[in-house]
């Protein structure tokens, strides 16, 4: 488990489409280092591509709000449907102190493989 660099506004890693992981046998270490580097920079979510490693892998910490009380991970994940819309002020860390309106579907339906590497999982979120 190591804090990682968290690439920033105009890294190559940020522009490419990320690929799905068919390789898992050292998935737990990079999960770990998410966590990790996410939590030493205050964040509440990070994406693989952020540390410069292009993978469908990102993970999420909403355990302050009353939506989750568990880290999520979210692998090979895919948008099955969205519905609606919202706008709300995002911030990222790979752009350090930058805060913008974002509109997104209000509710999508969001399959993906977790950290028990259940490739049925499905989770429907709802952004309000």
């Amino acid at each position: 488990m190591a804090v990682q660099k968290v690439v920033t506004y105009g890294h190559r890693a940020l522009r490419e489409v990320c690929t799905d992981i068919t390789d898992f046998s050292n998935v737990d270490s990079l999960i770990n280092d998410l966590f990790d580097t996410m939590y030493e920079f205050d964040g509440i979510g990070l994406a693989c591509n952020q540390i410069g490693i292009n993978k469908r892998l990102f993970v999420v910490d909403i355990t302050h709000t009353e939506e989750c009380d568990t880290p999520l991970v979210f692998m090979n994940g895919k948008i099955e449907e969205g519905t609606g819309s919202c706008v709300d002020s995002e911030g990222c860390l790979s752009l350090p102190e930058i805060r913008i309106n974002v509109e997104r579907f209000d509710t999508i339906t969001y399959s993906y493989v977790d950290e028990n590497f259940d490739n049925s999982a499905v989770r429907v979120f709802t952004f309000k």
